[in-house]
């Protein structure tokens, strides 16, 4: 999406809003803590599709009394981190490769028994694209 500043503004303050979540799921023992991940994507991408519509979101989500620093930084933060290198450092370069949808500590055990188990009957050439969006 091509969002001007106004509407990223906009979808970062829907965003917020729509985040929440802790790790009070994994001590109850329920599973919703496995789609946290997805859900704040799809909260990402509908806050920008919102923003883009002309949708206004929350303006001082991250600095404001109540906003992400404020709440979950106690105030304490330096902003400038954010925007020092702003279009020169890219973290997405850093970023790992994550070959199976679950907690990355799980992930030795899992190539192991991919390891041990026979291959799959099925190819990916019988597969056909699908276009969601």
């Amino acid at each position: 999406m091509k969002l001007d500043n106004e509407a990223m503004l906009s979808a970062l303050g829907i965003a917020y809003n729509q985040c929440a979540g802790n790790m009070q799921s994994i001590h109850d023992g329920f599973f919703a803590k496995a789609v946290a991940a997805g859900l704040a994507e799809k909260g990402g991408v509908t806050a920008s599709i919102m923003a883009e519509k002309g949708i206004s979101g929350i303006r001082n989500c991250l600095e404001g009394k109540a906003g992400f620093y404020n709440v979950y930084h106690g105030g304490d933060y330096d902003p400038q981190i954010l925007i020092k290198e702003l279009g020169e450092r890219f973290e997405t370069e850093r970023i790992g490769f994550k070959p199976y949808p679950c907690c990355g500590q799980s992930h030795a055990e899992i190539a192991a028994v991919r390891m041990m188990l026979p291959a799959p009957a099925f190819t990916c050439s019988r597969w056909r694209p699908t276009v969601i969006w």
